[in-house]
């Protein structure tokens, strides 16, 4: 009896830390919330400690001030206060020139907030913000003992078409979860879409509508990050940053996002986080 008592006790506790801790949700641009908002919106309510991390200045097309704003208000519709929210302000589709330094620049912040969880975007060839804030948050969360659990949700990609597919990971060897979405969280989420008036005309918007329009029912997908071999692409053939309007707006590639990793390794960085091997 007592040690079913101790044992139920600890439970409890370990339960409770979990509660109590912060979690961290990082993510590249001031939008890539929206794929996580329902969970976001459910660990608010449970009483979490929710911290956020925007990567970019957000102000490829727009002023950065203007971005920060679009998600200022949709945390303030969360009831996330400003003193847990966090802007690095690099530069909006220029992060790979940036890798070592958010690198490190993320793993003061994992030191100093010590999270429980982690959740940022999936490493899938969407854009190359995306996938360098994937790397770096991996990285960073990989230098803790023990380690963290780091998920990713997938906003956009070109798995197998032409064209792009969104809220849809990439297929690895990993379980994909789904975090309840009622039609309530649902339409929140579209009520929060509209808060990011100056991102109407890129994908972001056909992202944000599908949400709203698929998910109740499964929920979002997010997925504990499986170990990858960061020198190869998230899937064979052309990636969606690689064409269509991002190649020529952004001019990078695949090749520009390795050279990345090969640095970083250069810089003795550890080739069994980066190369699953």
């Amino acid at each position: 009896m007592a040690k079913r008592e101790r044992m139920q006790g600890r439970q409890s506790r370990e339960v409770m830390n979990e509660i109590v801790s912060p979690v961290l949700f990082v993510f590249a641009h001031q939008d890539d919330e929206l794929a996580y908002l329902g969970l976001m919106r459910r660990m608010v309510r449970e009483g979490r400690d929710v911290r956020v991390v925007w990567v970019t200045d957000g102000a490829f097309t727009t002023s950065a001030e203007a971005r920060r704003e679009e998600s200022l208000k949709t945390m303030r519709m969360l009831g996330i206060e400003e003193e847990r929210l966090l802007f690095l302000g690099y530069p909006d589709g220029r992060s790979i020139h940036f890798s070592l330094p958010i690198i490190e620049r993320l793993s003061e912040l994992i030191e100093e907030i010590d999270p429980a969880e982690i959740y940022t975007l999936a490493f899938e060839g969407g854009h190359p913000d995306h996938d360098l804030v994937h790397f770096a948050a991996v990285i960073a969360a990989g230098r803790r003992e023990p380690r963290i659990p780091i998920f990713e949700t997938s906003l956009y990609n070109s798995f197998m078409t032409h064209a792009v597919r969104f809220n849809r990971l990439v297929p690895a060897e990993a379980e994909t979860r789904h975090s309840p979405l009622s039609w309530e969280d649902a339409l929140f989420k579209l009520r929060a879409a509209f808060n990011y008036k100056s991102q109407m005309r890129g994908p972001s918007i056909f992202n944000l509508l599908c949400v709203g329009r698929r998910r109740p029912g499964r929920g979002e997908p997010y997925r504990e990050v499986p170990p990858r071999d960061y020198l190869q692409p998230p899937h064979e053939g052309k990636l969606f940053y690689e064409k269509f309007y991002l190649w020529r707006k952004l001019c990078v590639s695949f090749a520009d996002f390795r050279d990345t990793v090969e640095r970083f390794i250069r810089n003795g960085g550890n080739r069994k986080t980066t190369c699953g091997a």
